[in-house]
């Protein structure tokens, strides 16, 4: 697997990640857990059979092209390809996918992704017919910057998401509203219409992933009570359910079991 981060200042503000996959890699089996990022799966010669919590991905012989958008707000998924098949993932983060590839969400964790249809087959024929990892890059960047389109809420959404993420100020919802100058119930529908989940949700799983972060930034001298504090969570047992909702399980269990990767961003636990 090979994977990029942007180079390019105005893909870098909205992609935090590209990996591409193909038929040389090794077979792959991976837990991937709720974040703020959008995935789309770029795939030609593949027949995915996906489910609420499973995506399995194997070769097939007919040629096609086609595209699965992962919003990954709400669960946790197993990602299994039976064999290695040539995919290029997009991680968008959170104003990106809109950005790029408009008309906003299914509000589903899953489907199927049509905005590039019209061009799937001259960006992935284009990509693997390079062996150059900076040209395939390259390749990808510039097809990106071609359909950047800003959405008209973005400088509203942008600050709402740092406010939220300032978990050292814990700013209500209500505050964070008037600070950004709309209402409460504007700010909802913009963040379920260009984010996919309301405002509060978006914070729940910020704060699990910065959390995860910090504990495996610790590695062995993990404290579930400096993790807490750090982001304002009321106290362990809350943190402990909070992580058991989101994951699955508890969070000694995740911190041992999973690894980070693109700049510390995905979180995945291989099987």
């Amino acid at each position: 697997m090979d994977i990029f981060i942007p180079s390019h200042p105005l893909v870098a503000k909205y992609v935090e990640c590209i990996y591409i996959l193909d038929k040389k890699s090794e077979p792959l089996k991976y837990v991937s857990y709720p974040s703020p990022f959008t995935a789309i799966g770029l795939f030609s010669n593949a027949k995915v059979t996906c489910s609420e919590k499973i995506l399995e991905i194997d070769h097939a012989v007919k040629d096609k092209y086609f595209g699965i958008a992962c919003n990954r707000l709400h669960n946790t998924l197993v990602i299994s390809y039976l064999r290695i098949v040539n995919e290029i993932s997009i991680v968008f983060k959170p104003l990106g996918y809109n950005s790029f590839c408009g008309g906003g969400y299914d509000h589903k964790d899953m489907f199927i992704f049509t905005s590039w249809d019209a061009d799937l087959k001259l960006l992935l024929d284009g990509v693997f017919n390079c062996d150059a990892p900076s040209k395939r890059f390259q390749i990808i960047e510039s097809f990106l910057l071609e359909r950047y389109t800003p959405i008209s809420e973005e400088k509203l959404l942008a600050e709402a998401i740092r406010l939220l993420c300032d978990f050292t100020k814990n700013y209500s919802l209500d505050e964070i509203a008037a600070v950004t100058g709309v209402h409460y119930k504007y700010l909802y529908r913009c963040f379920k219409k260009y984010i996919g989940c309301s405002p509060a949700h978006f914070r729940t799983i910020e704060k699990f992933r910065t959390s995860v972060y910090a504990a495996l930034k610790e590695k062995k001298s993990v404290s579930l009570t400096n993790i807490c504090y750090e982001n304002n969570y009321s106290d362990q047992s809350y943190f402990i359910r909070q992580f058991r909702q989101i994951a699955g399980e508890r969070p000694t269990a995740l911190f041992k079991d999973v690894a980070l990767y693109s700049n510390h961003k995905l979180v995945w636990k291989f099987l």
